[in-house]
């Protein structure tokens, strides 16, 4: 079952991309209304290697020309948005729906095409392709942050909203009204254009499945049977025990031939594993009790019902994945540990918490000295920040802010610091998320900022009535925490593989299972551990840094989102 929090973000993704495609659509008014538009004429000049086909590498140089950066898995997206016989690649066909208003009838093609295409076309052409790599970016981002939730699974959320065998205008929309989402009417057509790939008025398990399994597995759809008995391998279609006992599958969405030989494979290959060894992950209580797995064997007879269940001293087990249920792995049970992390992942993990145990250290320590300063004052340095007389920073004026202190940054670094302290997730720090920045966590040094008043009400007012030592002060926490959010970012990089395994990571302390774990838990595993061998190092502020909502326990999400490295 998937919990109201994790629908609340697919409604937020819907929603994205509701607002996307009516941005788009009216760029592609624009050019559709250009007198010199010719659609066939734009697609051989985006496919420059004349292969009758545009793939991801021809966006990215059509838009490195133009001055706009795409990565890969941006342009991939875009392809994937209107490829429509899911080859990784459009056609003339599907690429008309990537450029052509639904309201225009030009296609033009019986003109032969021009070496270059006019200015005007080109130029619109470059913002309606701007426009699609904006709407993959904000996709991806906010795919990527459905996907951390614990209880993430395509299938189950597909049989949220579905009515009968398929999603319609109706099913979205009752989706939307069941999780008190606000929305327009016409966000419901719009996102059904989206996502209905195929174009056949409704969207099917596979349509649903390529894009929120992008990138990983746009293929690997879980519409999946069994070649020699027929069953469907989802659980929520068939209440049936799908056959195990047969190595191959086959996928029901045939709309290439090269498409099933391509992607065929041995789907429970795991070398010589007989039934008797393998549990089931229909079987499975919990995705991480595994202490049972290892003292038990099951048989069954014909009709699938268990006989026998013998004591073993070692097994296999085969289980469901936390963001994929259709897709079993197999676990390697360790004697001291009975969750599906090694040795060395175990030992990246605790580095990577001494490196933001080290990092919150120093910061601390640059706070209060900072806070020490007795013409410091968070209310006017907030004033430093805040235009317009707002209540909040947003990502322009905290570079500002740290232009006046003579700081002069990105907009990478300025992403890095919102990702750290902005708590709510509304691309703005709120006065608090600004306290958190700067004032350190212990009490005395709390107290003592917080009696202090606001003295203006002007940026540069505020300025001024902030000596010179201490803005370098100031500087100089800044810095510190830049340096460091830096640092704890490009290790994210390194830690893809633990990425896989966050749930089993959030299980080495939630070990009651939960959903949650408090200090306590955090506290018992940082000494069990010892990673506690500096006296100036404290893990009461890496969980601090954990506990975003600040309640006192640390939910799945708030581990898993130290993970997400920004690129």
């Amino acid at each position: 079952m998937c919990s109201p929090e994790t629908e609340q973000k697919l409604c937020k993704l819907l929603l994205i991309l509701a607002e996307g495609e009516r941005s788009i659509e009216i760029s592609r008014q624009v050019l559709s209304d250009l007198k010199e538009f010719d659609s066939f004429q734009i697609f051989k000049n985006i496919d420059i290697e004349d292969k009758n086909k545009i793939d991801c590498y021809s966006i990215i140089n059509f838009l490195r020309i133009k001055g706009i950066y795409c990565t890969e898995e941006e342009a991939s997206l875009i392809i994937l948005f209107y490829d429509q016989d899911y080859d990784n690649v459009l056609s003339y066909p599907e690429f008309i729906n990537v450029i052509q208003s639904e309201k225009s009838l030009k296609n033009n093609l019986n003109k032969p095409p021009k070496d270059k295409i006019p200015f005007d076309v080109d130029y619109s052409l470059g913002k309606l392709l701007e426009k699609e790599v904006e709407l993959s970016r904000k996709f991806i981002y906010a795919l990527k942050d459905i996907k951390c939730r614990y209880d993430f699974n395509i299938h189950n959320l597909y049989h949220k909203i579905k009515y009968f065998n398929s999603i319609t205008n109706e099913s979205l929309r009752a989706f939307f009204q069941k999780n008190e989402v606000s929305f327009l009417e016409s966000d419901i057509k719009l996102i059904l254009k989206r996502l209905d790939l195929n174009k056949d008025g409704i969207i099917d398990l596979c349509e649903f499945h390529a894009l929120l399994g992008f990138p990983d597995c746009i293929y690997c759809c879980p519409c999946l049977s069994c070649n020699s008995c027929g069953k469907c391998l989802c659980e929520s279609c068939y209440n049936n025990i799908p056959c195990y006992s047969h190595g191959t599958i086959q996928n029901k969405k045939n709309n290439k031939n090269d498409i099933d030989e391509k992607y065929n494979y041995n789907y429970y290959s795991m070398g010589n594993i007989s039934n008797e060894n393998i549990i089931l992950p229909h079987q499975l209580e919990s995705s991480r009790n595994l202490n049972s797995i290892n003292k038990y064997e099951t048989s069954f007879d014909n009709n699938n019902k268990e006989i026998e269940r013998k004591n073993i001293s070692k097994g296999l087990a085969i289980r469901t994945s936390p963001r994929r249920n259709y897709n079993p792995i197999e676990i390697n049970l360790n004697k001291n540990d009975n969750l599906n992390l090694n040795i060395k992942e175990k030992n990246q993990f605790n580095d990577f918490l001494k490196l933001l145990m080290s990092a919150e250290s120093q910061i601390e320590e640059a706070k209060i000295e900072l806070a020490k300063k007795e013409d410091f004052s968070c209310a006017d340095a907030f004033k430093i920040f805040v235009k317009d007389n707002n209540d909040y920073i947003t990502k322009d004026d905290l570079k500002y802010g740290l232009f006046l202190l003579d700081l002069n940054v990105d907009d990478f670094i300025i992403n890095l610091l919102f990702k750290r302290f902005d708590l709510n997730k509304k691309d703005e720090l709120s006065y608090a998320d600004f306290f958190d920045m700067l004032i350190p966590f212990e009490k005395i040094y709390r107290d003592n900022i917080e009696q202090k008043t606001q003295k203006s009400f002007s940026c540069e007012q505020s300025l001024n009535l902030i000596s010179n030592e201490t803005k370098e002060i100031m500087k100089n926490v800044f810095n510190i925490i830049i340096n460091y959010e830096v640092e704890i970012n490009e290790k994210r990089k390194d830690l893809l593989i633990l990425k896989r395994k966050l749930k089993d990571i959030f299980y080495l302390f939630d070990k009651k299972d939960i959903g949650f774990f408090g200090f306590e838990e955090f506290k018992k595993y940082i000494e069990e551990n010892k990673l506690i061998n500096d006296k100036n190092l404290n893990g009461d502020l890496l969980f601090i840094r954990f506990d975003k909502n600040r309640n006192g326990k640390i939910i799945f999400e708030e581990l898993s989102g130290e993970f997400e490295a920004l690129y």
